[in-house]
């Protein structure tokens, strides 16, 4: 008992021990040891096990942490020795032969460059230091007795991550700024996230992934997505107050992007949350050990709250609220890049809303039906760039940082006003047609087929407007839907009539009777069809 005492007074914070008060509650008239002789036996225990980690064992003084793992397990008679003792010397073993810390609510070891969650590697480290008489206990003993107490092993979360400039990769630390690799990565560098890619310089070749950026991105974009890829280096900081938003229909090359982007950066280093579950406290936990969130098809519908959004983005503290576990404050890190081929529409939308997005048209189509008009697509693309050019693609995303870290801002940002202006005309472009392109009652007869205006002519109309945006297209019916909803044509329907049959000839079809499109109109999407090709 004198033993489990000692090392309950020399924890006293762990076991919030008030040790005199404990003292005098015992009966010393009652028992066979003085009270001072007592004290005195317990502190000298606590003084030799502080001593120089030298512990008596049969052969005399040892120097635990100079033992190999299998000198351990055979130093000491185990049998019998209670699990707190076992956690204790195996303590003085593990924090001078092992990399393990306790932050952010967890157990972490350094693996290969990087801190990480581990837990069962501390059973595996224990079960070579005691063999066979390893137990579960004993973990729960060293972890909970040792780890989340001893300074030793705890780090705050704020110092853990690199300093601003510097990311690691797998063949070092790589400065940002001056391109270059300073030197290898060590335990106290307290790397979080490393990228599963070598640096080969400046001049590393990324000659498709140029290709595909200068036929799938708007010309003015290309340079915004290579700075917001080079802040996402920037693994521990969110300096710049902005996430981007990829726009364009189905088959557009955004795809390849996320894909190329998030293999560079690491699979396990991207989260994938929607914008609408910003709100959301719980999980948002994962977000800090993340280079970036990327959501590939961010829904339509309704965004109700963007408060968290904006604190995400603009290095705000943030309530966390892991399940069953304590809620913390934190600064979130990862870096926010959506796609949209339809962006939703926003409920308490403010001036700062719109002020923290890059947005980015994606305005080609690529398909693999030859004869379409639409561009050819490459199937095997994004395989290839993975596989060959990745330290090229690192590289472009270094050069995209220096020019935003000189620059202070984002090539070409625009106002928040200008933000909302497109925001709102992205935001439902099938309305739009129909605002801007239907109108009411029977076109003259060179206007449409005998007076009336076929289906099919309208939606192919409908379709070639939706193509010169960077939305996607929706059906018949939903077009369908929307013409008859819009209260400005309360009488337009659909009937069976004669249609020509693109032979000269006529045939029946449906036709729509109350709508139609007027010339200049037709003239006008077929401009805004051509240009966008």
């Amino acid at each position: 008992a004198k033993y489990d005492l000692a090392e309950w007074k020399d924890n006293p914070v762990e076991n919030n021990f008030a040790w005199d008060g404990i003292l005098g509650e015992i009966n010393w008239r009652g028992v066979a040891m003085a009270k001072s002789d007592f004290e005195e036996s317990v502190d000298k225990i606590i003084e030799t096990a502080n001593g120089d980690d030298d512990v008596e064992a049969d052969g005399g003084l040892i120097d635990i942490p100079q033992l190999s793992a299998t000198e351990f397990q055979a130093e000491f008679d185990w049998d019998g020795m209670q699990d707190r003792k076992m956690a204790k010397l195996c303590h003085e073993w593990i924090v001078e032969n092992e990399n393990i810390i306790y932050s952010n609510n967890s157990v972490l070891l350094y693996d290969d460059g990087t801190w990480v969650p581990d837990e069962p590697r501390v059973a595996r480290i224990l079960q070579d230091l005691l063999g066979g008489h390893y137990g579960n206990n004993v973990k729960e003993e060293y972890i909970n007795g040792y780890v989340q107490v001893h300074d030793e092993y705890r780090v705050d979360w704020v110092d853990m991550g690199l300093e601003p400039g510097l990311t690691a990769v797998e063949n070092g630390l790589l400065n940002l700024e001056k391109g270059e690799i300073i030197r290898d990565l060590r335990p106290d560098d307290r790397v979080i996230v490393k990228l599963p890619v070598t640096w080969e310089g400046m001049d590393a070749e990324y000659d498709e992934w140029e290709s595909y950026l200068k036929t799938s991105v708007e010309t003015t974009g290309r340079p915004v997505l290579q700075e917001y890829v080079g802040l996402c280096l920037d693994t521990d900081h969110y300096p710049y107050k902005k996430a981007l938003m990829l726009l364009g229909g189905g088959d557009n090359g955004k795809g390849v992007f996320e894909g190329v982007i998030t293999k560079m950066l690491g699979n396990d280093n991207v989260s994938n949350d929607d914008l609408r579950d910003m709100g959301n406290q719980f999980g948002l936990q994962r977000l800090r050990t993340m280079a970036v969130n990327i959501n590939s098809d961010i829904h339509g519908g309704k965004i109700k709250e963007t408060s968290m959004f904006k604190k995400l983005t603009g290095e705000d503290y943030v309530r966390v609220e892991p399940k069953h576990e304590t809620a913390t404050q934190m600064k979130n890190p990862a870096k926010m890049i959506f796609a949209a081929n339809s962006i939703p529409s926003v409920e308490d939308a403010q001036r700062a809303f719109y002020a923290r997005w890059l947005l980015v048209q994606f305005p080609n189509r690529f398909t693999k039906d030859t004869d379409d008009q639409y561009m050819n697509a490459d199937l095997g693309l994004e395989t290839r760039i993975k596989e060959n050019e990745l330290s090229g693609i690192l590289a472009w995303a270094v050069k995209g940082y220096q020019r935003l870290s000189e620059q202070g801002n984002f090539t070409g940002t625009h106002t928040a006003e200008y933000n909302r202006e497109q925001w709102n005309s992205y935001q439902d472009t099938t309305g739009t047609f129909v605002r801007n392109f239907i109108v009411q009652g029977n076109p003259v007869v060179d206007e449409g087929a005998d007076g009336r205006m076929p289906v099919s002519e309208v939606y192919e109309l409908y379709k070639k407007f939706i193509r010169s945006t960077p939305t996607g297209e929706k059906s018949k019916r939903v077009l369908h839907n929307y013409i008859t909803a819009d209260f400005r044509h309360p009488n337009a329907e659909t009937v069976v009539d004669s249609v020509p049959d693109g032979e000269g000839g006529k045939k029946a079809g449906r036709v729509w009777d109350g709508i139609y499109v007027p010339k200049d109109s037709r003239d006008e999407i077929s401009d805004l069809y051509k240009e966008s090709l």
